[in-house]
């Protein structure tokens, strides 16, 4: 058997709370969808790199990666998952 060295002896791990701070918490959907067509615009006009385009309008480069590629089709926030029911049956509830 292996024997424990020093001050690792009868110590056990504690797993780290997952206490979130409210100022550390991430913050969604910060551009907005004007600007976001205007870096889709330059990006297609081939003047600036993606990471470039994406520091300078303040978009995440992975929201521009997924517009581009065409995994997200309209222009406006795309958070959450769709809803189960249309909207027209939506407003009638």
């Amino acid at each position: 058997m292996g024997r424990v060295i020093g001050s690792q002896a009868g110590t056990t791990k504690c797993p780290r709370s997952r206490k979130k701070n409210a100022a550390k918490q991430r913050q969604l959907n910060k551009w907005d969808p004007e600007r976001l067509q205007k870096a889709l615009d330059e990006f297609t006009e081939g003047k600036l790199s993606l990471r470039q385009i994406s520091r300078a309008w303040g978009i995440p480069k992975s929201t521009l990666q997924r517009r581009i590629s065409g995994r997200v089709k309209k222009i406006g926030h795309a958070s959450g998952r769709p809803t189960a029911l249309p909207s027209e049956v939506e407003s009638q509830l």
